[in-house]
């Protein structure tokens, strides 16, 4: 295949295309890519129904609840708030067949909750938002919230086996 005058063997382009980051017929690559924006991740609060006090799921992880307190779900985002709020309620399933969805918020939805901390405010990372849906479960659960999140935030905490800070002692002699 006869080379081109001015181009170079390995991309096709001329000198002039390739300082430019043209391609072989000169146009600006720039301008054929798309362009994609970085997300913003958003933090959200749902009111859930007051059957979710029979939820085992639930009522695992907010014990001590007395029956007046408000419950909800905290969870984040890098989607538009009510798309996502879609996506819980219908069940939504993601292309390779993962549940997009909490099952607790599908079962018991109640609305949206968007007197808190953090509403309208958008994160530029992915880890500032979790940190601050964490910070804001917590929050609401030390105000007497019944709170569940999918992260595991409110998950009750299990100590470290006994037996392991046992045993390392049981093994020791003390010096005499």
């Amino acid at each position: 295949m006869p080379r081109r005058k001015g181009s170079s063997e390995k991309t096709g382009r001329s000198p002039a295309a390739r300082a430019h980051g043209g391609d072989a017929d000169g146009k600006c690559r720039d301008s054929l890519k798309k362009t994609r924006a970085r997300p913003s991740y958003r933090v959200y609060v749902l009111l859930l129904k007051a059957s979710v006090r029979d939820d085992p799921k639930f009522t695992t992880r907010n014990p001590r609840l007395s029956p007046d307190v408000q419950c909800v779900y905290v969870g984040c985002t890098a989607k538009a708030v009510d798309d996502r709020i879609r996506e819980h309620v219908d069940g939504a399933v993601s292309k390779k067949g993962g549940k997009l969805s909490c099952e607790v918020v599908k079962r018991h939805f109640d609305g949206r909750h968007d007197d808190h901390r953090c509403h309208g405010i958008e994160y530029p990372s992915r880890a500032e938002a979790e940190a601050a849906e964490k910070s804001l479960a917590r929050e609401l659960k030390g105000q007497g919230w019944g709170v569940y999140t999918d992260r595991g935030h409110m998950k009750k905490r299990r100590r470290k086996s006994r037996q392991r800070s046992r045993g390392s002692s049981e093994g020791s002699t003390p010096d005499s």
